[in-house]
């Protein structure tokens, strides 16, 4: 009978340690990326085109080498296209249809992507978002790249909460490269 309660308490040990990992977790993205308001597109009229290219709408799982719940972000392109056309107006261009402009955006998110690997007594949570702009001023093309890589040992790997603050932070700093890349907007207005 002891020998029994003990498996059962080591058995719901076991399960209420992992039991997060296999509970499916939609992050909340607030998207807070900072930029330098100027004046430097007045004038300037411009396309925009955002597109999810990523190669899976799950972010990643939550449980150790693929295994668990799906983290997703149901609200992700309409977020992040909010936050880049603010981010633009905040500098003063004029964002219109293709058919009224000779410049054109385009911005695809490339990788929003979340791994956790097993170690012996941590574990690694490796976040990485990658977003390329490809630009077009008359004849003229621009073509750059954003990237966030961050990799991590963690003793114990973060709750809902913690997810949703790795993953904003990743996402922010890599929307942040693209809002404030002078070399881009240079581009735009000449």
């Amino acid at each position: 009978m002891v020998k029994k309660f003990h498996l059962f308490i080591l058995f719901s040990l076991i399960l209420s340690i992992t039991g997060c990992a296999y509970t499916p977790h939609k992050t909340n993205l607030i998207i807070n990326a900072p930029v330098s308001a100027s004046n430097i597109g007045k004038g300037t009229k411009i396309s925009i085109r955002i597109i999810d290219d990523r190669d899976s709408q799950i972010i990643g799982k939550r449980g150790v080498n693929g295994i668990g719940g799906n983290i997703t972000a149901d609200d992700l392109m309409p977020t992040i296209t909010a936050a880049i056309e603010d981010g633009f107006k905040a500098k003063e261009f004029q964002i219109t249809s293709i058919d009224e402009s000779s410049v054109s955006l385009t911005i695809k998110l490339r990788a929003f992507k979340y791994l956790i690997s097993q170690g012996f007594w941590t574990g690694g949570e490796d976040i990485s978002v990658v977003i390329n702009a490809e630009s077009r001023n008359g004849s003229k093309e621009f073509t750059q790249t954003y990237r966030y890589t961050n990799e991590e040992r963690k003793v114990f790997i973060p709750d809902g909460s913690g997810l949703n603050d790795d993953l904003n932070a990743a996402l922010n700093s890599t929307l942040t490269q693209l809002l404030n890349d002078r070399a881009l907007d240079n581009f735009l207005i000449k």
